[in-house]
């Protein structure tokens, strides 16, 4: 009879807890809530973390049957699984819990479907990228060297932000290589800028040698004859005479 006394008691204590791994964002504060029917006070004990355990010893905040925790960023500096041992006491009886949280940089959910889908698109942009590449080479054209040093450009910049974002979402597992596709992916964009710059001024350059040689031909002058006299007045306009 008393074993089904302390039966009934420890069933009616309940403490609602999120047991789902839900995303949280790295380095930011966790707040988080459970409600008991009984518990007068709780108490978030240890995190089991990917650093090992934790203690935190945090006596939840109470409000009507409701408790809730604030737990320092700082405590969230490695991506990983964290959880939270929490225990309850009604003053007579005690019990615990667990709620736990996946952090990654972003805190962002895990979705498979779209995870495999961006693989993919990466996959195609590096097909496009290597063939760019390889027509940039091969073309011995001015404007199609240009067009293909673009594009394989602009294709890099989609390629580093696309695995820079699978990286924020934990898809590799390491903060490190996070870091790694962030600062390729702002270096690309950064040297947009200046070679937007150079491509303008050798834009401008190819036009002037192209008038020149042309008035050249017009004047009778072969078209080699023409060539040299205007590579070398492009030589005196680059070095300032």
């Amino acid at each position: 009879m008393k074993k089904i006394l302390i039966t009934l008691l420890l069933g009616m204590f309940l403490i609602s807890f999120t047991i789902a791994y839900e995303p949280h964002k790295q380095n930011t504060d966790l707040e988080f809530g459970f409600t008991s029917n009984n518990a007068t006070s709780c108490n978030v004990t240890v995190a089991n973390t990917p650093y090992g355990v934790l203690i935190i010893n945090q006596e939840s905040t109470k409000s009507g049957q409701t408790f809730n925790n604030t737990i320092n960023g700082d405590n969230f500096s490695i991506d990983g699984s964290y959880c939270f041992n929490i225990v309850c006491s009604d003053g007579i009886f005690y019990e615990s819990g667990v709620i736990c949280r996946d952090i990654n940089e972003g805190g962002i959910v895990y979705d498979e479907a779209r995870t495999n889908g961006s693989i993919f698109l990466i996959f195609i942009l590096c097909l496009f990228f290597v063939g760019s590449i390889i027509f940039l080479v091969i073309n011995d054209n001015y404007i199609g060297k240009f067009v293909f040093y673009w594009v394989s450009h602009l294709l890099l910049v989609l390629i580093l932000f696309i695995s820079w974002q699978l990286a924020v979402e934990g898809l590799f597992g390491t903060t490190a290589i996070t870091v790694i596709f962030k600062i390729l992916f702002y270096v690309a964009m950064i040297s947009v800028f200046p070679m937007i710059i150079l491509s303008l001024a050798w834009i401008f350059y190819i036009h002037t040698f192209n008038e020149h040689f042309q008035k050249l031909v017009d004047k009778g002058e072969s078209p080699e004859t023409a060539f040299n006299i205007a590579n070398k007045k492009s030589g005196g306009w680059r070095n300032g005479q």
